[in-house]
């Protein structure tokens, strides 16, 4: 089994820091999901985000708002709806149907 704790230790250490998706876009926290931390941890993922008190914390991506996991989802050039719906599903999302 793999260790993660020095990644995640890594990432806590970047705390304060403006951190971006590659297209530039900033990753949000569901306010929700981080007041009650039932998703801290769940995926050992972990990603810079703005948290509510516009502070850039590391958070699980299960943390993340609907539209910022889809923005990091597709961060690096891909785009797969199935893919990205499955993943949101495992977190706890509602899928919204795609535009027409």
């Amino acid at each position: 089994m793999l260790d993660w704790s020095g990644q995640e230790q890594f990432y806590r250490s970047q705390r304060g820091t403006d951190h971006r998706t590659a297209k530039g876009g900033r990753v949000k926290i569901d306010p929700k999901r981080y007041k009650e931390r039932s998703f801290s941890d769940s995926t050992g993922i972990y990603v810079r985000a703005q948290v509510p008190n516009r502070q850039w914390e590391s958070v699980d991506i299960a943390e993340l708002d609907y539209d910022s996991l889809m923005q990091w989802l597709r961060s690096r050039g891909g785009s797969n709806e199935w893919a990205e719906n499955t993943v949101a599903l495992l977190l706890g999302h509602e899928v919204r149907k795609a535009a027409e």
